[in-house]
């Protein structure tokens, strides 16, 4: 089955348009439907600039976070070493000569 990202329904997979709201999925069709890929602005076959309209496809926003949170470790860490060197207790993060014999 596919979804229709515009208006949120379930269509068969051989569809190449909603049936509900008429986007046309991952291509745009001119109306002697050639496809065309879905940022084309006039078909590449017969030169129209009547093209369907793709439906929205949602971002992937996975990327995004995974890498906000890897920087927000990173920073939360280098804060977090500067204020135990600067409360003094440096020994935790590289002890001491004396402490090592």
């Amino acid at each position: 089955m596919k979804w229709c990202y515009t208006c949120n329904s379930k269509q068969s997979n051989d569809a190449l348009f909603c049936l509900n709201c008429g986007s046309s999925f991952e291509a745009r069709f001119c109306p002697r439907l050639h496809q065309n890929p879905a940022t084309a602005q006039y078909c590449g076959f017969c030169g129209s600039p009547d093209l369907s309209r793709p439906h929205k496809r949602p971002r992937n926003f996975r990327i995004l976070a995974i890498a906000a949170v890897a920087i927000l470790t990173v920073c939360a860490s280098i804060l977090l070493v500067y204020i135990l060197v600067s409360l003094g207790w440096y020994f935790i993060i590289a002890p001491p000569q004396t402490m090592l014999t």
